[in-house]
């Protein structure tokens, strides 16, 4: 450059400001906030640790959105782990499994895509979630399958190895081999269902209308059979499709809408002879026909009840009115929580694997509450919850395990690769 460009150039003037000598124990950019226990961030994993019996699966489903199943320690809250679902999920029935079968999930989902919404079609799958929650394995059901879509229609065995499921269009049973992943088999049952109940070892029954009767069906590599039929039931009797199941006693509690409920016996195989009917009238109340939980053992039965509605209406519902848990043995009441005496409303509730705790999940004025109750009613626990997303759109439930604890520690072997 020339002369003239050399005298525009600024002048350099150097700074005159201290600097101190480093100290090398001194982090860099000041005050060093260090590596916090909590990360703020999402971290995706591919493995997950067994089910706990002290745990309880909550169903986030956010009305045809994101859904999200969160493993929660029932008395803090506090959420171990997340299994992101997927987009177009409605209303899933979900299957923790505390001893899954090898190489299966530590939770079935049995769910209905809908991947245009109503107008599109729909694609139901059974998924495994555990192992590589990456990589979902799932089983599809062929288009002609219309599975029923109440979560009484569908069930696994307490082992895991075999799921069941009512199919409407068929009027009978769809089988599937859990630990195979794949389609085991069919069984029509015209008249029947659609509750599908695991009892025993490996066999489901169902439940007659108007006959009465009840059907076992034995289920096994050569796929499922009727083994046994018999009326115990009186013949037109209004039952619903809420069939409560005691899985370790191998009893159900049929539910009617006349409010009368009748115990079945499958323990030692079908019933020989009819159960007396048992009232289940509340003054003031209508009986919540969805809103049941059973102990394993058949000792309380959990029912809820509404409002100022008749049973055929509950549109008409005027709100949660109790929760009235019954003694089986002689079926009285034991104890009940009424709406008055509650700050919360009660959603969804099941009972602790070994019958100690009622987990009751409910909305309250500064949200989500989960609350335990003894076995005589007295409360226990509360703790917060922070669910995902804007869930009273949805349908957000708690389910615990299902079948006998993990002896063994470790991570689970998940889903087959």
């Amino acid at each position: 450059p020339g002369d003239a460009e050399r005298e525009q150039e600024p002048e350099f003037t150097p700074s005159t400001a201290d600097f101190a000598t480093d100290d090398p124990e001194a982090p860099r950019g000041g005050d060093d906030p260090g590596i916090p226990d909590d990360i703020p961030e999402q971290v995706h994993a591919t493995s997950m640790a067994p089910l706990a019996m002290d745990e309880v699966v909550v169903v986030e489903d956010h009305g045809n959105t994101l859904v999200g199943l969160a493993i929660v320690d029932p008395e803090t809250g506090a959420r171990r782990a997340t299994i992101d679902s997927a987009v177009n999920v409605f209303s899933p029935f979900v299957y923790p499994l505390l001893a899954p079968p090898e190489e299966g999930p530590d939770v079935l989902a049995f769910e209905s895509w809908w991947s245009r919404g109503p107008r599109g079609p729909v694609e139901f799958t059974l998924s495994y979630y555990g192992g590589d929650l990456r990589r979902v394995p799932e089983v599809r059901f062929p288009e002609e399958a219309r599975p029923y879509s109440l979560p009484m229609s569908a069930s696994v065995t307490d082992d895991g190895a075999w799921f069941g499921v009512w199919d409407s269009l068929l009027q009978g049973l769809r089988l599937v081999d859990v630990a195979d992943r794949s389609q085991a088999g069919t069984l029509e049952l015209q008249g029947c269902g659609p509750a599908v109940l695991p009892v025993r070892e490996a066999a489901f029954v169902t439940v007659c209308w108007p006959t009465g009767e009840v059907v076992e069906m034995a289920v096994d590599s050569d796929g499922v059979r009727e083994v046994g039929r018999v009326a115990v039931l009186p013949e037109d009797v209004p039952i619903t499709h809420e069939v409560p199941l005691a899985r370790e006693a191998d009893r159900a509690v049929v539910l009617t809408t006349l409010e009368e409920a009748y115990i079945l016996d499958f323990s030692r195989g079908l019933p020989d002879r009819s159960p007396p009917a048992h009232d289940v009238l509340q003054d003031g109340l209508a009986l919540d026909y969805s809103g049941h939980a059973i102990t394993n053992d058949a000792s309380l039965l959990a029912l809820r009840y509404s409002r100022g509605a008749l049973p055929s209406d509950a549109s008409r519902s005027e709100g949660f009115g109790a929760v009235v848990a019954y003694q089986l043995n002689g079926f009285t009441e034991a104890w009940r929580l009424e709406a008055d005496d509650l700050d919360y409303e009660p959603t969804s509730m099941t009972w602790a694997p070994d019958g100690s705790t009622l987990w009751v999940l409910g909305e309250g004025s500064d949200g989500s509450v989960l609350v335990g109750y003894d076995s005589e009613g007295a409360e226990t626990s509360r703790a917060d919850l922070e669910l995902q997303g804007d869930w009273s759109t949805g349908f957000t439930t708690v389910v615990a395990p299902i079948g006998l604890p993990v002896e063994e520690e470790g991570g689970s072997g998940g889903g087959p690769q």
